[in-house]
């Protein structure tokens, strides 16, 4: 049966599109877990408090910790590849693992002690992490240095994605939205028309994202960010993941169980049971019928 799996609890979650259900996973963890990617219907990392974390081979039905060889919280992991990835987390640590998570070492930087938010790797050699204090870093070399660039804000920066070497976006508190067309060496401000914290974004392509956060607040762009839409939803709950399989089909995932879906690019949205009442932090979609999410004592759907 083709399933969608989330990362959660100490469980986990899969989800089938044609029941519209989800069904837990046993993490085997009771810590938060804050993060998660995978490469293939197989292939995922899941992160979280005290330096977890957790690697599957099978989509999830079971999971493996492997040594981080942190006690900080690691709060977001990206795998450009299947054997290399990158994990940041508390006091600006970032890790890395050239042999699919078997061992995993320090990659810097720990400048000021900040907590990174979000890292992202759109291939082996470019990435970027943002954080508290409007931190942004990036790498052109695979992590061997990082550079900081100039965010324009003391805001908490909490999400990075890039669509390609050269587009990406970042969002914040305070409805803050970046955008690069540089590949991050430049990033200007483009206006949410959200005034509260924004959580995570996703784009299909360089004219069509989402953004979400605080309040179930949606909004979104099909010109690159030029102009933002605030939607509607059916929640007040604050979501702090989001994803979308194509231009219609796409996922919010929030505070104690929220899972709402769109079939319309976000016109209208409904809500999903997740079976649970933990917190979804993040989630990943291989295609719109496979997919994980993970979150507050362990959870993984």
């Amino acid at each position: 049966m083709k399933q969608l799996l989330t990362s959660l609890l100490s469980l986990g979650l899969a989800f089938s599109m044609q029941a519209q259900t989800w069904t837990a996973q046993t993490s085997g963890k009771t810590a938060g877990l804050n993060g998660i990617h995978f490469v293939s219907s197989t292939l995922g990392w899941v992160v979280g408090n005290g330096g977890t974390i957790l690697h599957t081979q099978n989509g999830g039905d079971t999971w493996t910790e492997q040594t981080s060889n942190t006690g900080n919280t690691l709060t977001s992991v990206s795998f450009p590849s299947a054997s290399k990835g990158w994990a940041c987390g508390g006091g600006g640590i970032i890790i890395k693992t050239s042999d699919s998570g078997k061992t995993w070492g320090n990659n810097l930087p720990i400048p000021p002690p900040i907590t990174l938010k979000s890292i992202f790797f759109i291939s082996e050699t470019k990435g970027w992490a943002v954080g508290e204090s409007g931190i942004i870093l990036a790498t052109t070399n695979g992590g061997d240095s990082w550079t900081q660039k100039t965010s324009g804000t003391p805001f908490t920066l909490n999400k990075v994605f890039f669509i390609s070497e050269t587009h990406g976006w970042i969002v914040g508190n305070v409805g803050v939205v970046k955008a690069t067309t540089d590949g991050g060496n430049t990033w200007f401000n483009q206006t949410s028309n959200i005034a509260t914290e924004l959580t995570s974004i996703y784009f299909t392509s360089a004219t069509h994202g989402w953004a979400v956060g605080a309040g179930g607040k949606v909004t979104t762009t099909t010109d690159g960010g030029t102009n933002w839409t605030a939607l509607t939803t059916n929640t007040t709950t604050g979501l702090n993941s989001v994803y979308f399989s194509s231009t219609t089909k796409g996922w919010g995932l929030g505070y104690t169980g929220t899972i709402i879906i769109t079939n319309d690019g976000g016109a209208s949205w409904i809500n999903q049971s997740s079976g649970s009442s933990s917190s979804f932090y993040s989630s990943h979609f291989r295609s719109e019928y496979l997919g994980w999410a993970c979150g507050s004592s362990g959870t993984i759907l």
